[in-house]
């Protein structure tokens, strides 16, 4: 799989110089270090610590802003990239003019992102449009001028707008992209779960509604517990419907029409996990912080908007290879010695293991397996109790990545 890095080296820069409000190195000072790492923790702490910020408009304070310009916004970048990168599995046509809607936006980092990987793997010239929409004006101001450094050739227009409200768009204009990322999960935070969740699933709804025939989706999430959760459970909803017309795209297997995640139990989820080269200001920022930020994580899903409810439903039948699975958990050691990964088919998922000192699963790659790859498994053992699949690796099992 193509890991899309898009041009993340070439924005940092200008996120310190929009931070800064002024030309300047893109390293920080001692002094800025500290200013920004002291926020930094404020931030980290309300957003997946006690959580006191999110659903705040917290964005409109220029410290707190500051830090996630330098720090969470590469990170959601890539997040956004890494998600694209799952796009090789069913290939998005993006040709000509492709209109972009950022719900959430922020400082637009996943809308600059998206502009970026269409860029790369575009054979002809594009030409963007793209409405940044927050409730923060400071935020907007922020992504705005970054499009205008970096990405100048993009027409950008920003609205400022309360996503709880609903009152953010006419109906009539269509997009060829939504995305909204970590955004979701701070909305209706002071109603009751259900209420929070049925009022979610009636945003996605209306977004769907905004998205042209084939239009993608793009919902991005921490990979906490209760949010990814909520994600899942939202987006289930959707593929459900018989009005909305969508299908998932990625990271599902077979359509994504029942996540196996929400049938495990209330302490199961599913998310990705990627390992990525810090950047030295987001590396010098977490030392500082005492953070760790070298993993890569959230809950995504890429949908697609069908012609009709109907061809939607069609076009996510079960995988026809029963043999092709989605890696979703990390390598685990029983007391028995064995090694197991979960395995996720799209309709189940199980463990698939080997025995920790097993020569021939070292030499087909078994050990090497990370959470989200895709195999192909051929000639797996059944180790099932009759009640629980289960496959484990024998002479013959070979696994090849796809």
């Amino acid at each position: 799989m193509t890991k899309f890095a898009g041009n993340l080296e070439n924005h940092l820069s200008t996120l310190t110089t929009v931070w800064r409000g002024k030309d300047g190195n893109s390293s920080l000072s001692t002094n800025e270090l500290t200013l920004v790492s002291k926020t930094l923790l404020k931030l980290q702490r309300g957003l997946t610590g006690d959580r006191l910020l999110a659903g705040k408009d917290y964005m409109q304070d220029k410290e707190i802003l500051g830090a996630y310009l330098l720090y969470y916004w590469p990170s959601s970048y890539m997040q956004i990239c890494r998600a694209f990168s799952f796009l090789e599995d069913n290939p998005a046509d993006f040709s000509g003019k492709v209109s972009i809607l950022d719900v959430g936006s922020g400082p637009a980092p996943a809308s600059v992102a998206l502009c970026d990987c269409i860029k790369s793997i575009s054979s002809v010239p594009m030409e963007f449009d793209v409405t940044l929409l927050d409730s923060s004006e400071r935020a907007l101001s922020c992504g705005k001028k970054i499009f205008e450094k970096d990405l100048p050739d993009v027409n950008v227009r920003v609205q400022t707008a309360s996503l709880e409200k609903g009152d953010f768009l006419a109906a009539d204009r269509k997009f060829n992209v939504i995305v909204m990322s970590h955004a979701l999960n701070e909305l209706w935070k002071n109603l009751p779960p259900e209420q929070s969740a049925e009022n979610r699933v009636r945003l996605l709804e209306s977004l769907c509604a905004l998205l042209s025939d084939g239009g993608l989706l793009f919902l991005c999430e921490p990979a906490l517990l209760s949010s990814s959760r909520a994600l899942i459970g939202a987006v289930q909803k959707l593929l459900e419907s018989d009005t909305v017309g969508m299908s998932a795209l990625a990271p599902c297997l077979g359509g994504g029409m029942s996540c196996p995640a929400l049938k495990a139990g209330a302490s199961c989820t599913c998310h990705a996990d990627f390992i990525w080269n810090l950047p030295p200001l987001v590396k010098a920022l977490a030392e500082n912080a005492g953070l760790s930020r070298e993993h890569v994580k959230m809950t995504f899903f890429i949908l697609r908007k069908s012609g009709s409810p109907a061809e939607s439903k069609a076009g996510c039948q079960e995988n026809p290879d029963d043999f092709v699975y989605r890696v979703v958990s990390e390598p685990m050691l029983n007391k028995g010695g064995r090694v197991r990964y979960l395995i996720c088919d799209g309709k189940d998922r199980f463990p698939f293991s080997a025995r920790k000192d097993d020569a021939h699963a070292r030499e087909i790659g078994f050990f090497d397996l990370k959470r989200y790859d895709k195999i192909l498994l051929k000639d797996a053992q059944p180790r099932g109790d009759g009640e629980r699949a289960a496959l484990g690796v024998s002479e013959k099992t070979k696994i090849t990545l796809l």
